[in-house]
């Protein structure tokens, strides 16, 4: 060997091998961008958002979709159902507000079509079961015909669909009008 040289950024002097000493890489979620760096408190810990490889000499941003604690060696996908707490840098993923949905790595949600709905924390929209409806964008859940009214349609997005049910018909399960018994009325008769 004709010189000595300072180790390279992304390293620290330290033991390489069992009694041998030279540059060692800083660890996976670390980094270094000092040269000559003695020893390994010049590899400092990532910050949260962000992830390096081993040996960094800086480190990475989490891209949309993606997140990381402090020191992590790499960024993290936002499971189905959580968005990414910002574009990128993100430091964790929270779940997505009522009447929304996200699918795997979003960094935002999004809204539920007419005639869907979605509780916290949801992947997909679900659709409306006939016997209901949701007539707005990001319905936390489908609203009921009213009593005496009935819909046989999924996914209704209006509450016109519920029918009202005619005399001598009754809503059974808010879904189909059916007809009444032999001896049975649908009609009120404190009304009559």
């Amino acid at each position: 060997v004709d010189a000595c040289v300072p180790c390279p950024v992304g390293q620290h002097y330290g033991q390489q091998y069992e009694n041998v000493l030279g540059c060692v890489n800083c660890s996976r979620g670390r980094f270094s961008d000092q040269i000559g760096a003695t020893d390994d408190t010049a590899c400092l810990t990532c910050p949260a958002g962000t992830s390096s490889n081993e040996g960094a000499a800086f480190c990475i941003d989490c891209p949309r979709g993606s997140y990381a604690p402090t020191g992590s060696a790499n960024c993290r996908t936002c499971l189905q159902g959580k968005m990414a707490t910002a574009l990128t840098k993100a430091t964790d993923c929270v779940d997505c507000p009522a009447g929304q949905f996200a699918t795997v790595a979003s960094a935002e949600c999004r809204l539920c079509f007419p005639g869907r709905f979605a509780p916290p924390g949801q992947g997909t929209c679900g659709l409306c079961a006939p016997g209901s409806y949701a007539d707005t964008f990001a319905a936390p859940e489908c609203s009921l015909c009213t009593d005496g009214y009935a819909s046989s349609t999924a996914g209704a997005a209006a509450q016109d669909v519920c029918v009202s049910c005619v005399a001598g018909f009754f809503a059974d399960a808010r879904v189909v009008c059916a007809g009444c018994t032999r001896g049975q009325s649908s009609l009120d008769l404190a009304m009559a």
